[in-house]
């Protein structure tokens, strides 16, 4: 049966809206993961720290990946059923979106409050727990800075800075809360931006695929 220049168009767009749904799972899967393994890296001076914006959009990604498969399984064989688990999946990831969002833009200042404490207490135990000194070590060394505010940390701890807080003969200057933030803040903020985007784009997605199915199986009783 062919299909009408209507149902061609709206077949199109929901094919189009489906790829770039997919292409936007792999970007949170991308950036969960990345922001999710820097800090895991250090997970010993950061006491487990990790916002939970990362987990939960490694989380996200998947479903979105699992909703654009079974949207095109839907485009392939429109069945109810799975048109309509489709859109369920779809809403459940925009809700996801936009709470993980709004609860990372409230709870930011949280995690830098303890990145900072937690590097305080891992510039004590420097030169008493080896894995702090390890850890400590290839963080300084990695985003060139010093301590949790700063090299004076260290003093007010009655050491002194590390071999990995020189370069050359100069100490760095920056601390490393400032530093790790700074650089998961790039994260974050792409992460915060896209989810807001695109649940605004999928909540026009659910609204229109709503009442298209709807019509279509109206017209499909009205048929019988």
């Amino acid at each position: 049966m062919e299909l009408t220049l209507s149902q061609q168009f709206w077949t199109k767009l929901f094919f189009l809206l489906n790829s770039l749904f997919g292409i936007f799972g792999i970007v949170l899967l991308a950036f969960g993961i990345k922001g999710y393994d820097i800090l895991v890296k250090f997970n010993i001076i950061l006491q487990g720290t990790i916002p939970v914006i990362f987990p939960i959009t490694i989380f996200l990604g998947c479903l979105l990946l699992l909703s654009t498969l079974i949207g095109f399984i839907g485009l392939w064989k429109p069945k109810q059923f799975i048109v309509i688990m489709h859109i369920a999946i779809v809403f459940i990831a925009v809700l996801g979106e936009i709470c993980i969002a709004s609860i990372t833009i409230s709870s930011i200042d949280q995690f830098h409050s303890t990145v900072n404490s937690s590097l305080l207490q891992a510039v004590k135990g420097y030169y008493s727990d080896k894995l702090y000194e390890e850890q400590m070590d290839r963080l300084q060394s990695r985003y060139m800075c010093c301590g949790a505010t700063s090299y004076r940390d260290y003093d007010k701890a009655h050491s002194i800075p590390p071999f990995s807080c020189l370069t050359g003969y100069l100490v760095y200057s920056r601390g490393c809360a400032e530093a790790i933030n700074s650089h998961l803040q790039r994260y974050v903020v792409a992460l915060i931006s896209l989810c807001y985007v695109f649940a605004f784009i999928k909540i026009i997605y659910v609204f229109i695929s709503m009442i298209l199915l709807k019509r279509f199986y109206f017209m499909k009783n009205s048929l019988i």
